[in-house]
């Protein structure tokens, strides 16, 4: 369980704690709104800010989400695709950051948007969302960049979570950073489970982070006591 570096950045123990303030999709798409994102996490002392890239075309069916529009009652696409930001736009973002001086990246969803964020973008992590860390073939994907990992885990089983980080390491991903996370918004204090950190601990052999779902500061600095090294935050 060694540091590792993202970007600059020393990780691990000996280091400060790596803070990410997530923008997440709480900007609804608004580009105007995402720059104050970032100027919130430059203020706030964040080392990094970390957006979300997708198409919504390649992940979910318009006839599909029509089909079941009055079962749901909602439009799953219609739902996704107004909260989208384009490609350009985080091009823009990045280029934002770089300048307020604050590292960016993102999570990509499909895999069009793994290639635009390494091969445009040039960020110096891929994070990978608990809802995408049992797919193995996009974490193939993921992996096979050579760009360090960062990797939440919210209901996977033990054996979903070794799969999943042994399908990373051997496509290629040069570090992992396996981050603990409660898969619901906001997380009740009751549900942060942070002794979890420490089975994934022994379990993966590897550095862990928290990607907190709570509200308050409460949560992360217990999870800073079990040893975490990088705290996700939503903002």
């Amino acid at each position: 369980m060694k540091p590792f570096a993202i970007g600059k950045r020393k990780i691990g123990p000996g280091y400060p704690v790596f803070i990410i303030c997530e923008a997440g999709v709480t900007n609804y798409g608004n580009f105007n709104l995402a720059k104050k994102q970032i100027d919130v996490a430059v203020a706030a002392g964040a080392d990094a800010v970390k957006f979300q890239l997708w198409r919504t075309e390649n992940l979910v069916s318009k006839k599909v989400a029509q089909r079941l529009e009055k079962k749901l009652g909602y439009n799953w696409f219609e739902r996704l695709k107004y909260k989208e930001l384009s490609q350009n736009e985080i091009k823009r973002l990045a280029m934002y950051a770089k300048r307020k001086g604050i590292m960016f990246f993102a999570t990509p969803h499909d895999y069009e948007s793994v290639d635009y964020l390494v091969h445009t973008i040039h960020v110096p992590v891929l994070k990978v969302g608990s809802g995408e860390s049992h797919n193995y073939e996009f974490l193939r994907k993921v992996g096979s960049t050579k760009k360090p990992v960062i990797i939440s885990f919210g209901m996977q089983s033990d054996f979903e979570i070794k799969k999943a980080i042994s399908v990373l390491k051997n496509s290629g991903a040069p570090a992992i950073l396996p981050m603990h996370c409660i898969t619901m918004y906001p997380a009740p204090y009751g549900m942060a489970n942070l002794p979890r950190m420490s089975v994934m601990q022994k379990l993966l052999k590897l550095l862990v982070g928290l990607s907190d779902h709570t509200i308050g500061y409460h949560v992360p600095l217990g999870a800073v006591a079990y040893g975490a090294v990088a705290i996700e935050k939503h903002l």
